[in-house]
């Protein structure tokens, strides 16, 4: 039931809420027979009830004990059904050629996709849907739409990364020091696809090195079926997964350049055999693992390649060096310089970059050759005029 809700703004608990107020929870009761209502029937509520008012102590039933086979997979389809109606769901139904009902509790898709507001309780996959209704032929019902309007007020969840690159949440997770100082992370992340055009995007730094990362889904129950990539700073994808055999996907990959990388969790969209009109909508909850190879401490890949001397030139009253950076590793830009400065009354000159307190961070847009030095000239101005001998040996290197 939490997998069928997770794309919207509301919680799946057993635990008592501190109100039934309009609007604030639904409650799913769930066993007995049902007998007081008819005979043989898995559950009921009153349509849109959560926000109508109609039903004061904000409940539907779900009668556990009619349930025969796979009891957990039919009480949850139920559960899920029911409290369905209550946010304003009519059911999902199948018609002929003609237009003639065929069943008012659709079944869904010889791929084994099928409704929740339908009947077919131990498909594959049960779905929210978009289709038919059982008002018409014509009628059409989107469910996440009605479940998420305005009317209910809760909406979507909200999402957990952004769509692209530049609004790509922070793929963080623990980590080990390899022995030439770079640095192994481990992630492990939850996620929501929300929408089936939502896209969660994650970034990460990364050295040259093998990278490798695994979706997976809540199997038996996912509502999802993910696909992955792994993309570069540009957008490309270098490598992707969504195999037509499993829910899950992966893919590994070996970088060849130091840079900003991208993960993107995806909807593999609708299913195989479904139509514009009558599909399951690919939405659900993931899991993301896997790890990557991270820059190290101080210069680990670029570094300083040989010490700085500054010289005064008394016409303009400023001082200059020949600053070079050897990279280890190929650098996919930009990438920052920070420079530790030796005392307050230095003034930084060039080239252009942002002070906070003595330290001075340098952005570079360039993309680095291994083994192949790169060079750029600094310039201060030191009222004192003292020599500045060597103390650019503290420099700090952030790719």
């Amino acid at each position: 039931v939490a997998e069928d809700y997770a794309p919207f703004n509301i919680n799946v608990s057993t635990v008592l809420p501190p109100s039934f107020a309009q609007k604030v929870a639904q409650r799913v009761a769930i066993g007995g027979t049902g007998s007081w209502f008819g005979s043989g029937i898995l559950g009921v509520a009153l349509l849109d009830s959560f926000n109508s008012g109609a039903n004061p102590t904000a409940t539907c039933f779900d009668f556990s004990a009619n349930h025969t086979t796979n009891l957990v997979q039919n009480i949850a389809f139920t559960a899920s059904h029911e409290s369905g109606h209550a946010f304003g769901l009519l059911h999902q139904s199948d018609y002929g050629p003609s237009g003639n009902l065929i069943a008012e509790y659709g079944v869904g898709l010889p791929d084994g996709t099928s409704p929740l507001m339908g009947g077919n309780d131990v498909p594959t996959r049960n779905m929210w849907w978009y289709g038919h209704n059982n008002v018409s032929v014509t009628t059409f019902q989107d469910d996440v739409a009605v479940i998420s309007n305005a009317t209910n007020g809760f909406g979507y969840r909200a999402d957990d990364a952004g769509n692209t690159n530049a609004t790509a949440a922070a793929l963080t997770g623990s980590s080990t020091k390899n022995p030439d100082g770079t640095i192994k992370v481990n992630i492990a992340k939850k996620g929501v696809i929300a929408q089936m055009s939502d896209v969660d995007v994650y970034s990460f730094n990364a050295v040259p090195g093998p990278v490798s990362f695994k979706a997976d889904v809540a199997e038996p129950f996912n509502n999802l079926d993910v696909k992955i990539e792994l993309r570069n700073s540009a957008g490309a994808v270098l490598v992707a997964d969504d195999p037509s055999g499993s829910f899950d996907a992966s893919v590994s990959f070996t970088i060849a350049k130091a840079g900003a990388y991208y993960v993107a969790v995806l909807s593999h969209g609708r299913s195989s055999a479904a139509t514009i009109d009558n599909y399951g909508v690919d939405v659900g909850g993931y899991d993301v693992s896997g790890s990557y190879v991270a820059p190290g401490q101080l210069g680990d890949v670029l570094k300083l390649y040989s010490a700085v001397r500054w010289v005064y030139d008394a016409k303009t009253k400023t001082y200059s060096a020949n600053i070079t950076l050897m990279p280890s590793a190929d650098i996919t830009g930009p990438f920052t310089v920070t420079i530790k400065l030796p005392h307050g009354s230095i003034q930084w000159i060039a080239p252009v970059g942002i002070r906070s307190g003595n330290k001075v961070k340098l952005r570079f847009n360039e993309d680095l050759t291994a083994n192949t030095p790169f060079r750029f000239v600094a310039k201060v101005r030191n009222p004192l005029q003292k020599d500045l001998g060597t103390f650019f040996l503290g420099l700090k290197i952030a790719v």
